[in-house]
């Protein structure tokens, strides 16, 4: 299965002046700064690691890795009310945490350290509606 591809789009603002100084897909941001595209992505993964860095670099659009397989149900454990449903960064917003701390807050959760939060995880799969409910 081919997977569909999301253009992803960029701000570049230059550190010195914080002045916006191109903007849109690579190729244009490129043109902008009269530079090769593979310029650009090198100056892009340069801004990553912190190396030399002139610029700072937003991007939009990024890549979902595993296309928001799993569907989470999180309650809390004493109230048993619900405190929210969704993706995992969504889960992870609506609780103010990072995506990585949500993730270990699920493996806790399975191992019986994290007493917190029942949590279910359905799949998003129309043919089978597997189910895993965790509970420490």
């Amino acid at each position: 299965m081919k997977r569909k591809r999301r253009t992803l789009f960029y701000k570049v603002y230059d550190i010195a002046t914080e002045t916006l100084v191109a903007q849109g897909p690579a190729e244009e941001c490129a043109k902008q700064l009269n530079i090769t595209r593979n310029a650009f992505y090198s100056m892009v993964f340069r801004m990553k690691s912190n190396r030399r860095a002139r610029f700072r670099i937003d991007i939009k659009g990024k890549y979902i890795p595993k296309n928001n397989r799993y569907i989470y149900a999180i309650e809390n454990r004493k109230t048993k009310m619900p405190v929210i449903n969704g993706t995992a960064r969504e889960c992870a917003a609506g609780l103010s945490i990072s995506l990585r701390y949500f993730y270990d807050l699920i493996s806790r959760t399975k191992r019986g350290l994290d007493n917190r939060y029942n949590i279910t995880i359905s799949r998003r799969k129309k043919s089978s509606k597997e189910e895993l409910k965790i509970s420490g």
